[in-house]
């Protein structure tokens, strides 16, 4: 496959996922990409490479100009593997999808991912989903993203960033024009660091799918989600799946369907809202024209609720209920 790609000047995706081919078959392939000048996308996840496929991998992207998405997810790469590919992104012009996921990159990685990002202008999407990085990794990703202004998309969730990270990216994201997808599900926020984010909203005018699920966020959490939505014009969906949301945050909530016109699409299932929440939510959807998916199974809120939620969704003929 490798020789193949020496010579081969159409194909322009290849798809070796999920094969085994460990480090020494991610060695032979890296070669032939500094040489290949077609391939455009390389799925390369599940694969074993290890940190010796990685550091080749990282090689080539320093001298090829036509890959643009690259798949390196699940591939037990450490900060050894993840350091110099890492480093790449700071010579690589064309890749504009890089996957992560699932990995074992820590704070070091990210701090050099986070000095590349100050001088990459081509990257869009990063998954980093499910590595080690702490609040001090996400110290450095966020102050890049104060300058950084081609990423659209942080896959950032399964980590370690703690309430800090979360509070240090909400700070940075002030000051960025261009990210549209942030996702920061399962890295324990809690109240403290859901607040930051959701006060973001009031200031922020770009983003627009936002995942706070898994992240022991409660009441006290969501409660500012009011004020900050009903500035925002931009952010059509949210995830608050998976959280400890009961019937004062689903109040908070209540008043975002009333007095916001721009969120499309709501997650808040597997929280704690009773009959109580259930019925601030059925009164507010009467009043809301723009949602569309509403999700909420897996809480309490009782058979009252329920007729009461079925009844406005009779008068909303947009709305999508799911309970």
């Amino acid at each position: 496959m490798a020789q193949l790609l020496h010579t081969n000047l159409n194909l322009n995706t290849l798809n070796l996922g999920e094969n085994e081919i460990g480090g020494e078959g991610a060695v032979a392939i890296s070669s032939s990409l500094e040489l290949n000048s077609a391939l455009t996308c390389l799925h390369l996840g599940a694969n074993r490479i290890g940190d010796v496929g990685a550091i080749s991998i990282a090689k080539s992207l320093q001298t090829n100009s036509s890959l643009t998405v690259i798949h390196l997810y699940e591939n037990d790469i450490g900060d050894e593997g993840g350091i110099p590919i890492s480093k790449a992104l700071a010579f690589n012009g064309s890749l504009t999808t890089l996957h992560l996921n699932g990995n074992k990159i820590g704070d070091d990685s990210a701090q050099y991912i986070a000095k590349s990002l100050e001088s990459n202008s081509s990257l869009t999407i990063i998954d980093l989903f499910g590595n080690n990085i702490t609040h001090k990794g996400a110290i450095s990703i966020a102050k890049s993203l104060e300058s950084n202004s081609t990423l659209t998309s942080l896959v950032f969730g399964g980590n370690k960033l703690g309430p800090e990270g979360a509070i240090t990216i909400a700070t940075s994201l002030k000051y960025n024009t261009t990210l549209q997808n942030l996702q920061l599900s399962m890295n324990n926020i809690g109240d403290e660091g859901a607040k930051a984010i959701l006060s973001l909203l009031c200031f922020n005018s770009t983003i627009k799918t936002l995942n706070l699920g898994y992240n022991e966020i409660g009441d006290e959490g969501v409660k500012s989600i009011s004020e900050s939505m009903q500035f925002n014009t931009t952010c059509t969906t949210l995830f608050l799946e998976f959280n400890n949301i009961g019937n004062e945050g689903a109040q908070s909530i209540a008043k975002i369907l009333i007095s916001n016109s721009t969120l499309r699409n709501l997650y808040i299932f597997d929280n704690k809202i009773g009959e109580e929440g259930g019925q601030y939510l059925a009164k507010s959807i009467q009043f809301n024209s723009t949602i569309t998916s509403l999700l909420f199974s897996n809480n309490n809120i009782g058979t009252i609720s329920q007729e009461t939620l079925v009844q406005k969704l009779l008068l909303n003929k947009e709305l999508h209920l799911a309970n």
